[in-house]
């Protein structure tokens, strides 16, 4: 009898494991095509059985930058302490991640502890001072009170991606559906009436066709009444065979391209797919200049310095040419995205400058001999402890608006509109008058 019974845990355990690992490989699938929400709740069925034993960590790890890479900065820092509890090997990475999210959490000394460790780890002294002296900076900087911050009342959900002038109002990605939960969001191009912070009745933009996933990061050219959009190369959602004719990587993900409309008649006229596009990269967040000749955007090509860097491309004719990444002086080794142009002023955001904790927005200046300057960080409020990007500026109005996950404990990004107030409506002395002009 015993031996049965003993036969009937083996079994059992046995099960268990099948199920642990068909749950792991779902998740692993859902990671590698970056749907962080679907596999969030594989990776947590996995997690939850208490026979997952050498497992554990990898699947914590896992639900942690899952976590992260929805903009749940509480839940992956929640995650990624439950990973150190655990008895096991942890990674310089480790160390730096849990860092970041105590920054991005307001934990600041114990952000400076992990950096310190992190440091310690990979055997750079020079970090040890670095890491301590950025967090005193953001502690020490103090808001402009000469920049007024309302939020909007549009609710665009999770991750927005940007919004653009157009007509009277803007254009700006709206969420296909209102749940929220352990589906990945998608989102179409909309248009929008407004009044400073007050949003009209969103309309959908005449003849325009958004496809079956992303469609954001618009900027309209009023030279050319072109419309540029960011979308997913493929709008099927699924693929047996044949990879190449939907423009998938060699990997099967879908990858982001920037397109073209011609906006003529009142309506937008069939897209267009850019040259420099490709099928194993990325590209995206277009913006121009003001004759519509030369497109800044982003894209995590093979000679990107990491993750997605800044490039440009300068029209010849009706083609785009060579494009050029930016350098050093505005890209680094982590994300760099959403430039806008305001005459020779590049607006963008970044996680790898001088920045408070999340990504931050900064400005460089574009020099007629072609040459760029280092990134300035706006300050708050700007920016914040959490993710701020997409900044749009009327300089004729002192007006615009940014997208920001501050103030909400899921990761949700909401718009929020801005503006510099008059010297005489200001209440409290700012530290530094940072224009935008």
């Amino acid at each position: 009898m015993k031996k049965l019974y003993l036969f009937i845990i083996a079994i059992s355990l046995s099960f268990s494991a099948i199920g642990q690992n068909r749950a792991i490989k779902k998740a692993d699938g859902f990671y590698d095509l970056n749907y962080y929400s679907e596999a969030i709740k594989k990776y947590q069925e996995a997690e939850a059985d208490d026979n997952i034993g050498d497992e554990k960590a990898y699947v914590t790890r896992r639900i942690a930058a899952c976590y992260y890479g929805t903009f749940n900065y509480k839940q992956s820092l929640v995650w990624y302490e439950k990973l150190f509890k655990l008895r096991t090997k942890l990674s310089p990475e480790d160390y730096y991640n849990l860092g970041a999210l105590y920054r991005i959490n307001g934990q600041q000394e114990k952000a400076k502890e992990k950096f310190y460790q992190y440091a310690n780890l990979v055997g750079d002294d020079e970090l040890k001072e670095f890491y301590k002296n950025l967090v005193d900076w953001s502690e020490e900087k103090r808001a402009d009170a000469q920049i007024k911050i309302t939020k909007t009342n549009v609710d665009i959900g999770e991750r927005a991606l940007g919004v653009a002038y157009f007509d009277e109002g803007l254009i700006y990605s709206k969420p296909k559906t209102t749940r929220k939960g352990n589906k990945t969001q998608f989102y179409d191009l909309m248009y929008v009436e407004t009044e400073k912070e007050e949003f009209g009745t969103t309309t959908k933009l005449n003849e325009f066709e958004n496809n079956e996933f992303f469609n954001g990061s618009a900027y309209f050219s009023e030279a050319d009444s072109v419309l540029y959009f960011t979308s997913n190369a493929s709008d099927r959602k699924k693929f047996r065979s044949d990879a190449g004719r939907y423009h998938l990587s060699e990997s099967g993900v879908n990858k982001l391209r920037i397109y073209s409309s011609k906006f003529a008649d009142g309506k937008f006229e069939e897209k267009k797919d850019l040259s420099f596009n490709g099928d194993n990269f990325n590209c995206a967040h277009p913006t121009l200049n003001a004759t519509g000749d030369t497109m800044y955007f982003v894209s995590d090509r093979p000679e990107s310095l990491g993750g997605m860097d800044i490039y440009r491309s300068v029209k010849n004719g009706d083609k785009w040419g060579k494009v050029e990444n930016l350098g050093s002086n505005v890209n680094t080794d982590k994300n760099e995205m959403f430039p806008y142009l305001v005459k020779n002023k590049l607006y963008f955001s970044s996680y790898g400058h001088l920045n408070y904790g999340g990504a931050d927005i900064f400005e460089s200046i574009l020099h007629k001999d072609g040459t760029i300057s280092k990134p300035e960080n706006l300050g708050k409020p700007y920016n914040s402890l959490s993710d701020d990007f997409g900044l749009i500026y009327n300089p004729q109005t002192k007006d615009g608006y940014l997208s920001s996950n501050r103030e909400d404990s899921a990761g949700y990004d909401h718009i929020l509109y801005f503006k510099i107030a008059p010297a005489d409506e200001i209440t409290a002395t700012a530290k530094k008058k940072f224009s935008l002009d």
